[in-house]
């Protein structure tokens, strides 16, 4: 990932910070794991 300077590099950096702290849960010693995509859950219902 490449960032320039700019007004938005901020709010990138924070929205790279949570993409990763939640996918930290989706692998364990660089094996992908299958859990259940919560993001999806009020939709299926």
């Amino acid at each position: 990932m490449m960032l320039n300077k700019g007004p938005f590099v901020v709010e990138a950096i924070r929205t790279l910070s949570s993409v990763l702290e939640r996918m930290s849960g989706h692998a364990s010693k660089k094996t992908d794991l299958l859990r259940q995509l919560h993001a999806w859950r009020d939709f299926v219902r």
